[in-house]
């Protein structure tokens, strides 16, 4: 396309242009007629499958007007130990809340989020386009200390409802 059409297509009200491409949100039809034996694997596959329905307990129910008749059917169709491992719970019984975050965010992650949140700070900051006074040019690393104490943050932020972001971050008591 040159420039003149290009420059035509632009100022056109008409959408004759836009016949050329598919707007919709229909998946394509991939399927070909001259290959018939394209899911042969599938069907072979099908063709060998024993399917076992467990019904014992299975007392499902269709009707969904109600929210809580099927609440107490567990989906768990490879029948596998689910939960807390009894091990961590013998071994974390008289632990503190904070002993359960440090099983999920042990050091080596916490120093990965550190190195990881400094690079991507001093990224932005060495950004073209940046004005003189944006608040990125103030940036100071963080360290280990203030990333368990954001973390802290966010979590007291999940239990103590307030009315908007702003006011956890107020000087005065509310």
């Amino acid at each position: 396309m040159n420039r003149q059409e290009i420059e035509a297509m632009l100022e056109s009200n008409s959408d004759s242009y836009s016949e050329d491409y598919d707007d919709t949100d229909a998946d394509p039809n991939w399927s070909s007629e001259s290959e018939p034996d394209e899911n042969i694997y599938e069907r072979e596959l099908l063709d060998n499958c024993n399917v076992t329905i467990n019904t014992i307990g299975n007392n499902w129910n269709n009707d969904f007007s109600n929210g809580q008749l099927n609440s107490h059917i567990i989906f768990n169709p490879d029948v596998n130990t689910i939960g807390i491992n009894p091990d961590i719970i013998e071994t974390m019984s008289d632990a503190s809340p904070i002993d359960f975050f440090y099983l999920f965010f042990d050091k080596e992650i916490i120093d990965m989020l550190v190195v990881e949140t400094n690079r991507y700070a001093n990224a932005k900051k060495n950004t073209a386009g940046l004005s003189r006074h944006a608040r990125i040019r103030k940036w100071v690393d963080t360290n280990e200390q203030e990333i368990k104490l954001f973390f802290g943050i966010a979590m007291w932020m999940g239990m103590m409802k307030l009315p908007s972001i702003a006011h956890y971050w107020k000087n005065y008591i509310l």
